[in-house]
Protein backbone atom coordinates (compact mmCIF):
# COMPACT_ATOMS: atom_id res chain seq x y z
CA UNK A 1 0.00 0.00 0.00
CA UNK A 2 1.03 3.53 -0.62
CA UNK A 3 -0.09 6.52 1.10
CA UNK A 4 -0.37 9.68 -0.42
CA UNK A 5 0.64 12.73 2.68
CA UNK A 6 -0.50 15.52 0.50
CA UNK A 7 -3.91 14.09 -0.53
CA UNK A 8 -4.60 11.58 2.24
CA UNK A 9 -5.41 8.82 -0.04
CA UNK A 10 -4.26 5.31 -0.04
CA UNK A 11 -2.96 2.91 -2.96
CA UNK A 12 -2.62 -0.44 -3.41
CA UNK A 13 0.05 -0.93 -5.50
CA UNK A 14 -0.04 -4.69 -6.66
CA UNK A 15 2.91 -6.89 -7.53
CA UNK A 16 3.11 -9.14 -10.35
CA UNK A 17 4.57 -11.62 -12.23
CA UNK A 18 5.70 -13.51 -9.28
CA UNK A 19 7.45 -16.63 -9.37
CA UNK A 20 5.02 -18.11 -7.27
CA UNK A 21 1.50 -17.24 -7.19
CA UNK A 22 0.95 -16.80 -3.03
CA UNK A 23 3.92 -14.88 -2.29
CA UNK A 24 4.60 -13.18 0.94
CA UNK A 25 6.00 -9.87 1.45
CA UNK A 26 9.21 -10.36 3.94
CA UNK A 27 10.92 -6.51 3.50
CA UNK A 28 10.09 -3.28 2.75
CA UNK A 29 12.87 -0.06 2.28
CA UNK A 30 11.97 3.06 0.95
CA UNK A 31 15.04 4.47 -1.04
CA UNK A 32 13.78 8.39 -2.31
CA UNK A 33 11.08 8.04 -4.38
CA UNK A 34 11.70 4.20 -4.93
CA UNK A 35 10.25 1.56 -2.90
CA UNK A 36 12.50 -1.81 -2.40
CA UNK A 37 10.18 -4.82 -1.61
CA UNK A 38 11.69 -8.16 -0.38
CA UNK A 39 10.09 -11.11 -1.41
CA UNK A 40 9.96 -14.89 0.10
CA UNK A 41 10.41 -16.52 -2.98
CA UNK A 42 10.44 -14.38 -5.88
CA UNK A 43 13.24 -12.49 -4.80
CA UNK A 44 13.88 -8.19 -4.29
CA UNK A 45 11.07 -5.92 -5.94
CA UNK A 46 12.03 -2.44 -6.96
CA UNK A 47 9.02 -0.20 -7.66
CA UNK A 48 9.77 3.60 -8.90
CA UNK A 49 7.07 5.81 -7.50
CA UNK A 50 5.12 6.07 -10.97
CA UNK A 51 4.66 2.48 -10.96
CA UNK A 52 7.39 0.86 -12.80
CA UNK A 53 8.67 -2.91 -11.34
CA UNK A 54 11.70 -4.15 -11.66
CA UNK A 55 12.82 -7.78 -10.43
CA UNK A 56 15.91 -8.72 -8.82
CA UNK A 57 16.72 -12.88 -8.43
CA UNK A 58 19.80 -14.61 -8.15
CA UNK A 59 20.47 -14.96 -11.71
CA UNK A 60 20.97 -10.95 -11.38
CA UNK A 61 23.02 -11.52 -8.58
CA UNK A 62 21.36 -12.58 -4.90
CA UNK A 63 22.29 -14.55 -3.21
CA UNK A 64 18.88 -15.92 -2.79
CA UNK A 65 15.22 -15.26 -4.22
CA UNK A 66 14.03 -15.19 -0.68
CA UNK A 67 14.76 -11.66 0.98
CA UNK A 68 14.18 -10.85 4.36
CA UNK A 69 15.98 -7.45 5.26
CA UNK A 70 16.63 -4.47 3.00
CA UNK A 71 19.27 -1.73 4.39
CA UNK A 72 19.22 1.19 2.28
CA UNK A 73 22.90 3.09 2.37
CA UNK A 74 23.50 5.96 0.01
CA UNK A 75 24.33 4.47 -3.48
CA UNK A 76 24.62 0.51 -1.76
CA UNK A 77 21.06 -1.26 -0.66
CA UNK A 78 22.12 -4.07 1.48
CA UNK A 79 19.75 -7.21 1.57
CA UNK A 80 19.14 -9.68 4.25
CA UNK A 81 18.61 -13.31 3.71
CA UNK A 82 17.67 -15.55 6.89
CA UNK A 83 17.67 -18.69 6.15
CA UNK A 84 21.16 -18.27 4.83
CA UNK A 85 22.01 -20.80 2.28
CA UNK A 86 24.11 -19.93 -0.49
CA UNK A 87 24.52 -16.50 1.26
CA UNK A 88 23.32 -14.60 4.00
CA UNK A 89 23.59 -11.08 2.88
CA UNK A 90 23.73 -9.35 -0.62
CA UNK A 91 25.47 -5.89 -1.30
CA UNK A 92 24.39 -4.03 -4.20
CA UNK A 93 25.94 -0.58 -5.66
CA UNK A 94 23.24 1.16 -7.56
CA UNK A 95 25.41 3.46 -9.32
CA UNK A 96 27.88 0.83 -10.46
CA UNK A 97 25.44 -2.31 -10.72
CA UNK A 98 27.49 -4.54 -9.42
CA UNK A 99 26.68 -6.99 -7.00
CA UNK A 100 28.63 -8.75 -3.89
CA UNK A 101 27.99 -12.23 -1.53
CA UNK A 102 29.05 -12.62 1.63
CA UNK A 103 28.42 -15.85 4.34
CA UNK A 104 29.78 -17.43 7.18
CA UNK A 105 32.69 -18.98 4.78
CA UNK A 106 34.18 -15.35 4.47
CA UNK A 107 32.92 -12.13 6.22
CA UNK A 108 30.05 -13.58 8.20
CA UNK A 109 29.79 -15.05 11.69
CA UNK A 110 26.82 -17.51 10.86
CA UNK A 111 23.84 -17.53 8.41
CA UNK A 112 21.08 -16.87 10.04
CA UNK A 113 20.52 -12.85 10.15
CA UNK A 114 18.44 -10.59 11.94
CA UNK A 115 19.16 -6.72 11.10
CA UNK A 116 21.73 -4.87 8.90
CA UNK A 117 22.04 -1.10 10.89
CA UNK A 118 24.05 1.08 8.41
CA UNK A 119 25.34 4.06 9.71
CA UNK A 120 27.48 6.90 8.70
CA UNK A 121 30.65 4.80 9.02
CA UNK A 122 29.90 1.46 9.81
CA UNK A 123 27.56 -1.19 8.39
CA UNK A 124 26.32 -3.34 11.40
CA UNK A 125 24.94 -7.13 10.93
CA UNK A 126 23.15 -8.37 14.00
CA UNK A 127 22.36 -12.80 14.09
CA UNK A 128 19.52 -14.57 15.51
CA UNK A 129 19.10 -17.86 16.78
CA UNK A 130 21.19 -16.62 19.85
CA UNK A 131 24.41 -16.23 18.39
CA UNK A 132 26.63 -14.23 20.28
CA UNK A 133 28.59 -11.84 17.78
CA UNK A 134 27.91 -8.57 15.72
CA UNK A 135 30.09 -7.81 12.58
CA UNK A 136 30.96 -4.53 11.15
CA UNK A 137 31.93 -3.41 7.82
CA UNK A 138 34.13 -0.17 8.40
CA UNK A 139 33.37 1.76 4.62
CA UNK A 140 36.23 3.86 5.35
CA UNK A 141 38.84 1.02 5.23
CA UNK A 142 36.55 -1.43 3.63
CA UNK A 143 37.67 -3.56 6.62
CA UNK A 144 35.51 -6.38 8.14
CA UNK A 145 35.64 -7.33 11.61
CA UNK A 146 33.42 -9.45 14.42
CA UNK A 147 32.82 -8.16 18.08
CA UNK A 148 31.84 -10.76 20.60
CA UNK A 149 31.68 -11.32 24.10
CA UNK A 150 34.92 -12.03 25.93
CA UNK A 151 33.60 -14.99 27.83
CA UNK A 152 33.59 -13.66 31.28
CA UNK A 153 29.92 -13.30 33.32
CA UNK A 154 29.98 -9.81 32.95
CA UNK A 155 30.16 -9.81 29.22
CA UNK A 156 27.51 -12.82 28.44
CA UNK A 157 25.40 -11.60 26.15
CA UNK A 158 22.45 -14.12 26.71
CA UNK A 159 20.15 -15.50 24.45
CA UNK A 160 22.05 -13.20 21.79
CA UNK A 161 21.43 -9.56 20.38
CA UNK A 162 18.61 -7.55 20.13
CA UNK A 163 19.69 -4.03 19.13
CA UNK A 164 22.72 -2.17 18.83
CA UNK A 165 23.38 2.07 18.95
CA UNK A 166 26.73 3.51 17.66
CA UNK A 167 27.45 6.49 19.57
CA UNK A 168 30.95 8.45 19.05
CA UNK A 169 33.88 5.63 20.55
CA UNK A 170 31.21 3.34 21.93
CA UNK A 171 28.64 0.60 20.70
CA UNK A 172 25.67 -0.08 22.70
CA UNK A 173 24.36 -3.68 23.05
CA UNK A 174 21.14 -4.42 23.94
CA UNK A 175 20.88 -8.23 24.70
CA UNK A 176 17.84 -10.68 25.47
CA UNK A 177 18.42 -11.91 28.58
CA UNK A 178 21.74 -10.36 29.89
CA UNK A 179 21.30 -6.36 30.16
CA UNK A 180 22.78 -3.92 28.43
CA UNK A 181 26.02 -3.68 27.27
CA UNK A 182 28.76 -0.72 26.26
CA UNK A 183 31.52 -1.73 24.29
CA UNK A 184 34.56 0.79 23.69
CA UNK A 185 35.53 0.67 20.01
CA UNK A 186 39.00 1.66 20.68
CA UNK A 187 40.20 -0.31 23.82
CA UNK A 188 37.72 -3.55 22.96
CA UNK A 189 36.86 -2.90 26.72
CA UNK A 190 33.30 -3.97 28.04
CA UNK A 191 30.44 -2.09 30.55
CA UNK A 192 27.46 -3.96 31.55
CA UNK A 193 24.49 -1.98 33.23
CA UNK A 194 21.78 -4.05 35.12
CA UNK A 195 19.40 -3.48 37.50
CA UNK A 196 22.32 -2.71 40.57
CA UNK A 197 22.54 0.80 38.68
CA UNK A 198 18.81 1.15 37.76
CA UNK A 199 17.46 -0.24 34.59
CA UNK A 200 14.37 -1.43 34.82
CA UNK A 201 15.13 -4.94 32.85
CA UNK A 202 17.50 -7.27 31.63
CA UNK A 203 15.39 -7.92 28.10
CA UNK A 204 16.00 -5.08 25.64
CA UNK A 205 13.14 -5.01 22.95
CA UNK A 206 14.02 -5.41 19.42
CA UNK A 207 14.48 -1.95 18.16
CA UNK A 208 14.64 -0.86 21.61
CA UNK A 209 17.79 0.94 21.31
CA UNK A 210 18.44 4.69 20.53
CA UNK A 211 21.28 7.20 21.75
CA UNK A 212 21.18 10.94 21.11
CA UNK A 213 23.43 13.69 21.59
CA UNK A 214 22.98 13.14 25.77
CA UNK A 215 21.34 10.09 26.23
CA UNK A 216 20.98 6.25 25.74
CA UNK A 217 17.47 5.46 25.69
CA UNK A 218 16.53 1.45 26.23
CA UNK A 219 13.00 -0.17 25.36
CA UNK A 220 12.47 -3.11 27.67
CA UNK A 221 9.45 -5.13 28.97
CA UNK A 222 8.62 -3.47 31.69
CA UNK A 223 9.08 0.52 30.62
CA UNK A 224 11.21 2.53 28.85
CA UNK A 225 14.91 3.22 30.90
CA UNK A 226 17.28 6.68 29.88
CA UNK A 227 20.94 7.18 30.86
CA UNK A 228 22.42 10.75 31.62
CA UNK A 229 25.73 10.30 29.48
CA UNK A 230 26.79 13.27 31.00
CA UNK A 231 25.59 12.75 34.93
CA UNK A 232 25.69 8.94 34.39
CA UNK A 233 22.42 8.22 36.11
CA UNK A 234 19.15 6.67 34.99
CA UNK A 235 15.62 7.94 34.90
CA UNK A 236 12.83 5.01 34.42
CA UNK A 237 9.67 5.39 33.12
CA UNK A 238 6.81 3.18 33.37
CA UNK A 239 3.07 2.95 33.03
CA UNK A 240 0.69 4.50 35.65
CA UNK A 241 -0.43 1.83 37.81
CA UNK A 242 -3.93 1.18 37.29
CA UNK A 243 -6.07 -2.23 38.15
CA UNK A 244 -4.59 -5.45 37.24
CA UNK A 245 -7.18 -6.28 35.53
CA UNK A 246 -10.44 -5.34 34.11
CA UNK A 247 -11.99 -8.29 35.76
CA UNK A 248 -12.62 -7.63 39.52
CA UNK A 249 -13.55 -10.78 41.16
CA UNK A 250 -12.91 -9.30 45.17
CA UNK A 251 -13.62 -5.90 46.53
CA UNK A 252 -12.51 -5.10 50.64
CA UNK A 253 -11.98 -1.69 51.80
CA UNK A 254 -10.90 0.24 55.09
CA UNK A 255 -10.51 3.06 55.87
CA UNK A 256 -7.69 4.34 53.48
CA UNK A 257 -7.41 1.51 51.06
CA UNK A 258 -9.88 -0.80 48.38
CA UNK A 259 -8.50 -3.22 47.59
CA UNK A 260 -9.39 -5.46 44.19
CA UNK A 261 -8.53 -8.89 43.46
CA UNK A 262 -8.32 -9.81 39.95
CA UNK A 263 -7.11 -12.50 37.58
CA UNK A 264 -3.91 -11.07 37.09
CA UNK A 265 -3.21 -9.97 40.85
CA UNK A 266 -4.14 -8.15 43.66
CA UNK A 267 -4.46 -4.02 43.32
CA UNK A 268 -4.59 -1.42 45.76
CA UNK A 269 -6.13 2.43 45.39
CA UNK A 270 -5.13 4.87 47.99
CA UNK A 271 -8.49 6.76 48.67
CA UNK A 272 -6.69 9.89 49.90
CA UNK A 273 -4.14 10.31 47.03
CA UNK A 274 -5.89 8.54 44.29
CA UNK A 275 -3.31 6.20 43.12
CA UNK A 276 -2.84 2.63 42.24
CA UNK A 277 -0.15 -0.19 43.71
CA UNK A 278 -0.10 -3.54 42.18
CA UNK A 279 0.55 -6.49 43.51
CA UNK A 280 1.58 -9.88 41.76
CA UNK A 281 3.02 -13.06 42.13
CA UNK A 282 4.85 -12.77 38.79
CA UNK A 283 6.91 -10.03 40.58
CA UNK A 284 9.95 -10.33 38.79
CA UNK A 285 12.47 -12.37 41.64
CA UNK A 286 16.57 -11.67 42.35
CA UNK A 287 18.44 -12.07 39.48
CA UNK A 288 21.53 -13.36 39.72
CA UNK A 289 24.12 -16.08 37.89
CA UNK A 290 22.99 -19.55 39.43
CA UNK A 291 26.31 -21.32 38.47
CA UNK A 292 27.89 -19.22 40.83
CA UNK A 293 25.39 -18.71 43.33
CA UNK A 294 26.08 -18.57 47.19
CA UNK A 295 23.52 -20.20 50.02
CA UNK A 296 22.64 -16.52 50.88
CA UNK A 297 21.91 -16.27 47.10
CA UNK A 298 19.70 -19.11 47.46
CA UNK A 299 18.17 -17.97 50.47
CA UNK A 300 17.73 -14.55 49.60
CA UNK A 301 15.50 -16.54 46.67
CA UNK A 302 13.69 -18.60 48.49
CA UNK A 303 12.90 -15.41 51.23
CA UNK A 304 11.53 -14.02 48.55
CA UNK A 305 9.07 -16.09 47.03
CA UNK A 306 7.73 -16.80 50.40
CA UNK A 307 6.78 -13.07 50.59
CA UNK A 308 4.62 -12.06 48.13
CA UNK A 309 1.20 -13.48 46.36
CA UNK A 310 0.94 -17.72 46.46
CA UNK A 311 -1.30 -16.56 43.17
CA UNK A 312 -2.23 -14.20 40.83
CA UNK A 313 -5.73 -15.41 40.20
CA UNK A 314 -7.41 -14.12 43.23
CA UNK A 315 -10.89 -15.22 44.66
CA UNK A 316 -11.44 -13.61 47.75
CA UNK A 317 -10.53 -10.73 50.04
CA UNK A 318 -11.01 -10.26 53.65
CA UNK A 319 -9.68 -6.86 55.62
CA UNK A 320 -9.25 -6.22 59.33
CA UNK A 321 -7.00 -3.28 61.09
CA UNK A 322 -4.08 -5.35 61.01
CA UNK A 323 -4.45 -7.63 58.18
CA UNK A 324 -5.48 -8.53 54.30
CA UNK A 325 -6.32 -12.07 53.95
CA UNK A 326 -6.47 -13.05 50.08
CA UNK A 327 -7.75 -16.09 48.68
CA UNK A 328 -6.88 -17.52 45.59
CA UNK A 329 -6.70 -20.88 42.98
CA UNK A 330 -3.64 -21.84 44.62
CA UNK A 331 -3.71 -20.85 48.41
CA UNK A 332 -4.24 -18.06 50.70
CA UNK A 333 -2.30 -15.18 51.67
CA UNK A 334 -1.86 -12.85 55.12
CA UNK A 335 -0.47 -9.39 54.02
CA UNK A 336 0.72 -7.56 57.42
CA UNK A 337 -0.29 -3.70 56.56
CA UNK A 338 2.09 -2.78 58.93
CA UNK A 339 5.10 -4.34 58.14
CA UNK A 340 4.58 -4.61 54.54
CA UNK A 341 4.98 -8.39 55.04
CA UNK A 342 3.29 -11.67 53.64
CA UNK A 343 2.51 -15.04 54.52
CA UNK A 344 1.75 -17.91 52.74
CA UNK A 345 -0.92 -21.02 53.56
CA UNK A 346 -1.04 -24.12 51.79
CA UNK A 347 -2.19 -27.86 52.46
CA UNK A 348 1.00 -28.57 54.43
CA UNK A 349 -0.04 -25.86 56.22
CA UNK A 350 -3.60 -27.18 57.12
CA UNK A 351 -5.61 -25.07 54.55
CA UNK A 352 -8.31 -28.50 53.29
CA UNK A 353 -8.24 -27.59 49.95
CA UNK A 354 -5.83 -25.07 47.85
CA UNK A 355 -9.10 -23.33 45.85
CA UNK A 356 -10.21 -20.74 48.41
CA UNK A 357 -13.61 -19.24 47.51
CA UNK A 358 -14.77 -17.00 50.35
CA UNK A 359 -13.18 -15.40 53.31
CA UNK A 360 -14.37 -13.56 56.47
CA UNK A 361 -13.21 -11.91 59.96
CA UNK A 362 -15.14 -13.02 62.99
CA UNK A 363 -13.27 -11.39 66.13
CA UNK A 364 -10.12 -12.77 66.16
CA UNK A 365 -10.97 -15.42 63.97
CA UNK A 366 -10.83 -15.95 60.08
CA UNK A 367 -12.86 -18.29 57.98
CA UNK A 368 -11.85 -19.37 54.89
CA UNK A 369 -14.50 -21.45 52.12
CA UNK A 370 -12.47 -24.16 49.94
CA UNK A 371 -13.39 -26.22 47.70
CA UNK A 372 -12.76 -29.07 50.31
CA UNK A 373 -14.25 -27.68 53.57
CA UNK A 374 -14.31 -24.57 55.66
CA UNK A 375 -11.80 -23.55 57.97
CA UNK A 376 -10.51 -21.43 60.94
CA UNK A 377 -6.92 -19.71 61.79
CA UNK A 378 -6.62 -17.41 64.62
CA UNK A 379 -5.62 -14.24 62.92
CA UNK A 380 -3.30 -12.92 65.03
CA UNK A 381 -1.26 -16.14 65.45
CA UNK A 382 2.05 -16.18 64.68
CA UNK A 383 2.12 -20.08 63.91
CA UNK A 384 1.20 -20.47 60.29
CA UNK A 385 0.32 -24.15 61.45
CA UNK A 386 -2.64 -23.48 63.60
CA UNK A 387 -5.17 -24.07 61.18
CA UNK A 388 -8.98 -25.86 62.22
CA UNK A 389 -10.87 -27.17 59.53
CA UNK A 390 -14.26 -28.67 59.24
CA UNK A 391 -15.24 -30.90 56.59
CA UNK A 392 -17.93 -33.98 55.71
CA UNK A 393 -16.26 -36.33 56.95
CA UNK A 394 -17.06 -38.90 59.83
CA UNK A 395 -14.11 -39.76 61.12
CA UNK A 396 -11.43 -37.87 63.74
CA UNK A 397 -8.26 -37.25 62.28
CA UNK A 398 -5.16 -35.53 63.66
CA UNK A 399 -2.05 -34.78 62.46
CA UNK A 400 0.79 -32.65 63.31
CA UNK A 401 -0.08 -29.17 61.98
CA UNK A 402 -4.10 -29.37 61.81
CA UNK A 403 -7.61 -31.23 63.47
CA UNK A 404 -10.12 -32.24 61.35
CA UNK A 405 -13.01 -32.78 63.00
CA UNK A 406 -16.34 -35.09 62.54
CA UNK A 407 -18.76 -32.72 61.03
CA UNK A 408 -22.18 -32.06 59.36
CA UNK A 409 -21.13 -30.24 57.04
CA UNK A 410 -23.51 -30.85 54.00
CA UNK A 411 -20.88 -30.34 51.03
CA UNK A 412 -17.18 -29.94 51.39
CA UNK A 413 -17.77 -27.43 47.94
CA UNK A 414 -17.95 -24.39 50.04
CA UNK A 415 -19.06 -21.40 48.01
CA UNK A 416 -19.49 -18.87 50.62
CA UNK A 417 -19.35 -17.95 54.74
CA UNK A 418 -20.93 -15.59 56.54
CA UNK A 419 -20.81 -14.89 60.37
CA UNK A 420 -22.99 -12.98 62.67
CA UNK A 421 -22.31 -13.54 67.49
CA UNK A 422 -24.39 -17.13 67.31
CA UNK A 423 -23.33 -19.01 63.66
CA UNK A 424 -21.29 -19.48 60.78
CA UNK A 425 -23.33 -19.76 57.67
CA UNK A 426 -22.00 -22.12 54.91
CA UNK A 427 -23.51 -21.94 51.01
CA UNK A 428 -22.37 -25.09 49.29
CA UNK A 429 -23.46 -26.77 46.09
CA UNK A 430 -25.97 -29.03 48.17
CA UNK A 431 -27.57 -26.74 50.40
CA UNK A 432 -26.49 -24.34 53.78
CA UNK A 433 -24.89 -25.35 56.79
CA UNK A 434 -24.89 -23.36 60.23
CA UNK A 435 -22.76 -24.03 62.77
CA UNK A 436 -23.48 -22.57 66.44
CA UNK A 437 -19.54 -21.57 67.25
CA UNK A 438 -21.06 -22.03 71.18
CA UNK A 439 -22.47 -25.07 71.04
CA UNK A 440 -20.04 -26.57 68.47
CA UNK A 441 -23.62 -28.19 66.15
CA UNK A 442 -24.10 -27.94 63.06
CA UNK A 443 -27.59 -27.91 61.08
CA UNK A 444 -28.21 -28.46 57.42
CA UNK A 445 -31.16 -26.32 55.31
CA UNK A 446 -31.78 -27.76 52.10
CA UNK A 447 -34.98 -27.93 49.91
CA UNK A 448 -36.42 -30.11 52.15
CA UNK A 449 -35.90 -27.30 54.96
CA UNK A 450 -37.69 -24.66 52.68
CA UNK A 451 -34.47 -23.51 50.34
CA UNK A 452 -35.95 -23.03 46.25
CA UNK A 453 -32.41 -24.41 45.68
CA UNK A 454 -29.61 -26.10 47.13
CA UNK A 455 -27.23 -24.13 45.21
CA UNK A 456 -26.14 -20.75 46.87
CA UNK A 457 -23.47 -18.82 46.18
CA UNK A 458 -23.64 -16.05 48.21
CA UNK A 459 -24.80 -15.22 51.88
CA UNK A 460 -24.97 -12.01 53.71
CA UNK A 461 -26.82 -12.02 57.27
CA UNK A 462 -28.22 -8.91 58.40
CA UNK A 463 -29.77 -8.80 61.92
CA UNK A 464 -32.45 -11.18 62.24
CA UNK A 465 -32.82 -11.68 58.44
CA UNK A 466 -30.47 -13.73 56.45
CA UNK A 467 -29.65 -13.50 52.77
CA UNK A 468 -28.58 -16.12 50.20
CA UNK A 469 -27.72 -15.45 46.61
CA UNK A 470 -28.35 -18.13 44.14
CA UNK A 471 -29.26 -18.83 40.76
CA UNK A 472 -33.13 -18.80 41.26
CA UNK A 473 -33.60 -15.50 42.98
CA UNK A 474 -32.71 -13.93 46.38
CA UNK A 475 -33.82 -16.33 49.37
CA UNK A 476 -34.28 -14.54 52.84
CA UNK A 477 -34.43 -16.35 55.85
CA UNK A 478 -35.96 -15.22 59.24
CA UNK A 479 -33.89 -16.54 62.25
CA UNK A 480 -36.74 -15.58 64.42
CA UNK A 481 -39.90 -16.99 62.70
CA UNK A 482 -37.53 -19.78 60.66
CA UNK A 483 -39.78 -18.55 57.69
CA UNK A 484 -38.39 -18.49 54.09
CA UNK A 485 -39.10 -15.84 51.48
CA UNK A 486 -37.85 -16.31 47.79
CA UNK A 487 -37.44 -13.14 45.50
CA UNK A 488 -37.44 -13.98 41.71
CA UNK A 489 -38.15 -11.93 38.14
CA UNK A 490 -42.05 -12.87 38.99
CA UNK A 491 -41.50 -10.12 41.97
CA UNK A 492 -40.08 -7.95 39.98
CA UNK A 493 -36.05 -8.06 40.36
CA UNK A 494 -34.27 -7.57 36.55
CA UNK A 495 -32.31 -11.15 37.12
CA UNK A 496 -32.84 -14.66 38.93
CA UNK A 497 -28.93 -15.05 38.60
CA UNK A 498 -27.42 -13.28 41.95
CA UNK A 499 -23.66 -13.40 42.41
CA UNK A 500 -23.05 -11.50 45.68
CA UNK A 501 -24.94 -9.38 48.83
CA UNK A 502 -23.26 -6.79 50.19
CA UNK A 503 -25.33 -4.68 53.10
CA UNK A 504 -25.31 -0.98 55.10
CA UNK A 505 -27.65 0.59 57.79
CA UNK A 506 -30.36 1.08 54.83
CA UNK A 507 -30.14 -1.22 51.94
CA UNK A 508 -29.22 -5.06 51.19
CA UNK A 509 -27.32 -4.88 48.06
CA UNK A 510 -27.45 -7.95 45.10
CA UNK A 511 -24.75 -8.44 42.24
CA UNK A 512 -25.86 -10.12 39.04
CA UNK A 513 -24.50 -11.81 36.27
CA UNK A 514 -26.02 -10.12 33.78
CA UNK A 515 -28.49 -7.49 34.87
CA UNK A 516 -25.92 -4.80 36.90
CA UNK A 517 -27.35 -4.56 40.65
CA UNK A 518 -29.94 -4.65 42.77
CA UNK A 519 -31.09 -2.38 46.11
CA UNK A 520 -33.36 -3.43 48.75
CA UNK A 521 -34.77 -0.70 50.71
CA UNK A 522 -35.39 -2.46 53.91
CA UNK A 523 -37.15 0.15 55.71
CA UNK A 524 -39.24 0.51 52.42
CA UNK A 525 -39.19 -2.56 51.14
CA UNK A 526 -39.01 -1.42 47.81
CA UNK A 527 -36.50 -2.94 45.22
CA UNK A 528 -34.35 -0.83 42.83
CA UNK A 529 -31.78 -1.93 39.91
CA UNK A 530 -28.99 0.02 38.63
CA UNK A 531 -27.04 -1.34 35.07
CA UNK A 532 -24.43 0.17 32.65
CA UNK A 533 -27.16 2.77 31.59
CA UNK A 534 -26.94 4.22 34.96
CA UNK A 535 -23.12 4.48 34.99
CA UNK A 536 -22.05 0.71 36.05
CA UNK A 537 -18.84 -0.30 34.43
CA UNK A 538 -20.63 -3.45 33.52
CA UNK A 539 -23.79 -5.47 33.97
CA UNK A 540 -21.89 -8.77 35.33
CA UNK A 541 -21.37 -7.63 39.11
CA UNK A 542 -19.04 -10.36 40.58
CA UNK A 543 -18.09 -8.35 44.27
CA UNK A 544 -19.71 -5.45 46.11
CA UNK A 545 -18.10 -3.57 49.02
CA UNK A 546 -19.74 -0.88 51.23
CA UNK A 547 -17.37 2.18 52.63
CA UNK A 548 -19.76 4.32 53.84
CA UNK A 549 -21.26 6.41 51.35
CA UNK A 550 -19.29 5.11 48.62
CA UNK A 551 -20.24 1.66 46.81
CA UNK A 552 -17.49 -0.28 45.38
CA UNK A 553 -18.61 -3.33 42.58
CA UNK A 554 -15.76 -5.20 40.70
CA UNK A 555 -17.49 -6.04 37.58
CA UNK A 556 -16.00 -8.20 34.38
CA UNK A 557 -15.08 -5.01 33.17
CA UNK A 558 -13.10 -3.34 35.59
CA UNK A 559 -14.27 -1.22 39.33
CA UNK A 560 -17.22 1.11 40.06
CA UNK A 561 -17.98 3.54 42.18
CA UNK A 562 -21.08 4.80 43.35
CA UNK A 563 -21.88 7.96 46.05
CA UNK A 564 -25.20 6.92 47.45
CA UNK A 565 -25.61 10.47 48.38
CA UNK A 566 -24.79 11.96 45.40
CA UNK A 567 -25.89 9.71 42.65
CA UNK A 568 -22.77 10.10 40.58
CA UNK A 569 -20.62 6.85 39.86
CA UNK A 570 -16.66 6.67 38.71
CA UNK A 571 -15.39 3.82 36.52
CA UNK A 572 -11.95 2.60 36.89
CA UNK A 573 -10.53 0.39 34.23
CA UNK A 574 -6.97 -1.31 33.44
CA UNK A 575 -5.80 0.87 30.86
CA UNK A 576 -7.93 4.58 32.49
CA UNK A 577 -7.52 5.37 35.70
CA UNK A 578 -11.15 6.77 36.24
CA UNK A 579 -13.50 8.48 34.50
CA UNK A 580 -16.34 10.28 35.89
CA UNK A 581 -19.92 9.65 35.04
Amino acid sequence: NQFDKKTKIWKTVPITNLLYPKESIEALAVDGGTAWVGLGSSGVRKISIDGEQTTYTKEDGLAQNFVSIITVDGDEIWFGHRTGWGGAITRYNKVKNTWQKYSENDVLVGRAIEKINATERYVWILYSYGIQAVTAYDKKMDEWSTIRPSGSHDEDWGSGVEDIAEDGDYLWVGTDGSWLKRFHLASGTWTTFDYSVGILDNDVNDYGLKVDDRYVWVGTRKGLSRYDKITETWTNFTRKNTLSSDKVTAVAVDDRYVWCGTQYGLSRYDKNQGTWKNYRHTEETLIFDSRNATSDDWARIREQRRNRLIDDAITSLAVDNRYLWVGTRMGANRYDKVTDRWDQFEKENGLPGLDISSIIVDGYDVWMGTNAGLCKFPSMSDNLNAWVSFTSGIEIRQTATTKEYATTLVSNEVWCIDADSDYIWVGTMRGVSRYDKKKDLWTTFTTSEGLPTNEIGSIKVDGDIVWFGSGEGVIAYNKKTQDWMTFTTDEGLPSNRITCIAKDNKYVWFGTFDAGIIRYDKEKKIWQSFSKKDGLSHNCVISIAVDGDQLWIGTQRGLSRYDKEKNTWTVFTQYDDSEDL
